[in-house]
C-alpha cells in the first residue's frame, strides 16, 4: 500500500511540474541601449561607407567637421542622430553564430555602414549591415557575435560633409539694431525706431521691421565657406552693423559673376548666399522702413461713394 502511494504521490508532482514548467511566463528579454556611453561626453563621431568615412568632432561644446577647416555641424541633425541610437533598445539577438555575419553584412569585412562612437577614452563601434524591411537593419557591436535588429533609418545618414554643415551659423536671433548707409533702425520699448543722421527718431513700419528682424533670425547660406582662390576680388557692396541680446557684428557683402557672398565679423571666411537675400540686404533703403501715414478719416470719408437719401 505504502509502495502504491509513494509512486502516485511522484506521478502527481512530475504533473504538477510539467503544468508549472508550460504555465511559467517566459523570461524577458536581456535589453539594452544600442547607445552605451554618455551623450554629453561625447567627443567623436565617425561614419564609414566603403572607403568614405565623416568624421564629426567636438570641441568647446560645438559639433565641427574636420573635412571643412572646423566649420560648425548642424547640432541639430546630429542631435537626432543621436537621439535615435539612444532610443534603441537591443532585445534578444536573431543570430548569435560567426557564420550568419557574412549573410546579415555585419562582418569585419563586410558592412553597409561603420558606426564609431567615441567619449574620452570610451569607444563603440557598430558594424550595420542588411534592411530587412522598411527602417529596419541588422547590426553588430564589433568585438561580439551577436546580430541585432534594431529601428533605424541609414536613408538620412551621409559621408558627405557639407550634408551636415550648419547653414544657419550667420543667424542673429532676436535681432534689436541695424546701421547702414547712415541708417539707424533700433528697437525701443517694443517698437522699431527710425533715425537718419541730423534727424530726429520717428516710428518706423512696424511690419517691415518685424519682416526684417525674422529674415536675420532665418539667414540661411548655401553652402559651406569657400576657399580662398575662389572668392571675388571686388570690394563689398554693402555693409551692415548689427546687434542682439547675444552679440555685435558686422556683415559684408560681395558678389562676382554668379556668385553672391556673405561675411560675418566673427568668422573669416565668406559663404554662398541665396541671390533673392542678397538682393534683399543690398536693397535695402530707409524709406521701406519709414512708417506710412494713414489717410485723415476725412479723406476716406470724401473718397467713399455717398448714398442717396430716401
Amino acid at each position: 500500500m505504502k509502495h502504491w502511494t509513494l509512486i502516485l504521490s511522484l506521478g502527481l508532482a512530475i504533473q504538477l511540474g510539467l503544468t508549472a514548467w508550460l504555465w511559467w511566463p517566459a523570461p524577458a528579454p536581456q535589453t539594452t541601449t544600442l547607445l552605451q556611453l554618455d551623450r554629453q561626453q561625447l567627443n567623436e563621431i565617425r561614419l564609414q561607407q566603403g572607403e568614405q568615412q565623416l568624421v564629426l568632432h567636438r570641441q568647446d561644446g560645438q559639433w565641427r567637421l574636420p573635412a571643412l577647416q572646423d566649420q560648425p555641424a548642424n547640432s541639430g541633425k546630429i542631435a537626432l542622430l543621436l537621439s535615435q541610437l539612444a532610443g534603441q533598445r537591443l532585445g534578444f539577438p536573431v543570430s548569435q553564430s560567426v557564420a550568419s555575419h557574412q549573410r546579415f553584412s555585419v562582418a569585419d569585412d563586410n558592412y553597409q555602414w561603420k558606426l564609431s562612437l567615441k567619449a574620452g577614452q570610451q569607444q563603440q563601434e557598430w558594424l550595420i549591415g542588411n534592411s530587412p524591411a522598411f527602417k529596419q537593419l541588422y547590426l553588430r557591436q564589433a568585438g561580439q557575435d551577436q546580430v541585432y535588429q534594431v529601428a533605424l533609418n541609414s536613408t538620412d545618414w551621409s559621408t558627405d560633409a557639407s550634408r551636415w554643415f550648419d547653414t544657419g551659423l550667420l543667424q542673429v536671433p532676436a535681432l534689436q539694431q541695424l546701421n547702414t548707409d547712415g541708417l539707424e533702425l533700433s528697437q525701443q520699448d517694443g517698437k522699431w525706431q527710425l533715425s537718419q543722421p541730423q534727424g530726429q527718431p520717428e516710428l518706423a513700419d512696424q511690419a517691415a521691421a518685424e519682416q526684417l528682424q525674422r529674415r536675420f533670425a532665418s539667414l540661411q547660406v548655401t553652402g559651406p565657406a569657400l576657399p580662398a582662390p575662389a572668392i571675388p576680388a571686388q570690394d563689398p557692396v554693402k555693409n551692415f552693423s548689427v546687434r542682439s541680446a547675444t552679440g555685435q557684428w558686422q556683415f559684408r557683402l560681395k558678389s562676382g559673376g554668379d556668385q553672391y557672398l556673405i561675411q560675418r565679423s566673427d568668422r573669416p571666411h565668406w559663404y554662398p548666399i541665396a541671390k533673392a537675400d542678397f538682393d534683399h540686404l543690398v536693397q535695402l533703403r530707409p524709406d521701406q522702413l519709414v512708417a506710412q501715414s494713414k489717410p485723415a478719416q476725412a479723406e476716406i470719408e470724401t473718397a467713399a461713394p455717398q448714398q442717396a437719401e430716401p
